[in-house]
């Protein structure tokens, strides 16, 4: 009896010990990487006007320092910077076309990126290449008016020449046609003198 006694003690010291332990915590979920928030670049419209007031020695080196580290890290606000910085109103078009290239690629890889640095990206994408397409129908206008400038050169250089040949003949012509009529007319004074009279008669 006494031995059913214990037992029956121990097991409900068991049980209650077991209820009043604490459920152990239920795992974290996985995140979605839908709904996960990806770190930002920063101010970029600050270094985009940061950048326009460089000189041409500091920007020089910033895009070197840009290019080295984008080189090596692969990282898309980098990569989005240097096209913020080879988009500048005073660039060389091979460096905006530069800046389309690294644009598209960073738009075709975009799920890493916020949303506020995404849409800079796609604005800056389509306005660079608006301008580059007016850019380049504005190169082929003005080859084109090359082209025509020369031709027209071309033209203008042979009617002069032909003005030349047309005045050599109508000098030709009139030279001609005066020594037809003095053949035609001789002059009085070509006519052969009448002998001259004796004055005695003989």
């Amino acid at each position: 009896m006494y031995k059913l006694t214990i037992g029956i003690i121990a097991t409900m010291l068991v049980v209650g010990c077991t209820a009043l332990r604490p459920p152990d915590p239920a795992p974290a979920p996985d995140p979605d990487p839908e709904t996960t928030v990806a770190p930002g670049c920063g101010d970029l419209l600050g270094y985009y006007e940061a950048a326009l007031l460089m000189e041409s020695w500091h920007r020089k080196q910033e895009l070197e320092s840009l290019t080295e580290a984008w080189s090596l890290t692969r990282e898309g606000c980098d990569q989005l910077r240097l096209a913020l910085l080879l988009s500048q109103p005073d660039t060389p078009v091979k460096e905006r076309e530069r800046a389309l290239y690294l644009l598209t690629d960073l738009l075709s890889r975009s799920g890493s990126m916020e949303m506020q640095s995404l849409q800079l990206a796609q604005l800056l994408h389509s306005q660079l290449k608006q301008l580059l397409t007016r850019q380049t129908h504005l190169q082929e206008l003005r080859r084109k008016l090359k082209r025509e400038r020369a031709a027209s050169r071309e033209l203008l250089q042979h009617l002069t020449a032909l003005q030349s040949q047309l005045e050599q003949l109508k000098n030709i012509e009139k030279s001609i046609n005066e020594k037809e009529q003095a053949i035609i007319t001789p002059s009085t004074n070509n006519t052969p003198h009448e002998p001259v009279q004796n004055p005695a008669g003989r």
